[in-house]
């Protein structure tokens, strides 16, 4: 429906649907009232909100080391906690990008360990295992429930591609 820029018709006309697409023009009614529709969207970042990251992590990383025959022991899950999370720091510096920390955090690991193994290997497969481990937190699936019925619920991890490796959609 076409209006003007006062949401009237008059001899100046646009397409007002394409810049408001929850407004448009009522000639039935009476008067010819705008109508607007209001939805409601919330954003949450699943990890730490919904989803227990930590334990999802910890899965992971214990996948991922077995995977590569690393020992999964207690010192070595440290010292990956702790490369990982000066890397962090640095990327949230700017001194670094996410690429450089992703593949970085494993080639320290292999450094430390003395190992030789490929640590964009080992990040891919990190990543993957990662997004197939989906522990909720305390009432997380209630509040969802909740949510959905009533919202237009979007999931948004730190990594969208996250998302698509368990088969969900995601948004650009």
């Amino acid at each position: 429906m076409l209006l003007s820029s006062q949401g009237c018709p008059s001899d100046t006309w646009r397409n007002e649907e394409l810049t408001n697409p929850y407004r448009r023009w009522d000639n039935q009614k009476q008067g010819g009232r705008i109508h607007e529709a209001i939805s409601i969207f919330l954003l949450f970042d699943a990890d730490g909100t919904l989803l227990d990251f930590d334990r999802c992590e910890e899965k992971a990383l214990r996948d991922t080391l077995l995977s590569f025959g690393i020992p999964d022991c207690q010192e070595t899950l440290r010292s990956y906690h702790q490369i990982n999370a000066a890397l962090w720091e640095r990327f949230n510096a700017g001194e670094i990008d996410r690429p450089y920390l992703l593949h970085r955090r494993f080639e320290q690991l292999c450094e430390q360990l003395g190992r030789q193994d490929d640590p964009a290997l080992m990040n891919r497969y990190y990543m993957e295992q990662l997004s197939r481990h989906a522990d909720l937190l305390e009432e997380a699936e209630e509040i969802c429930n909740i949510l959905y019925k009533n919202t237009n619920c979007i999931l948004s991890p730190m990594d969208p591609a996250l998302l698509s490796m368990a088969g969900l959609p995601s948004v650009r």
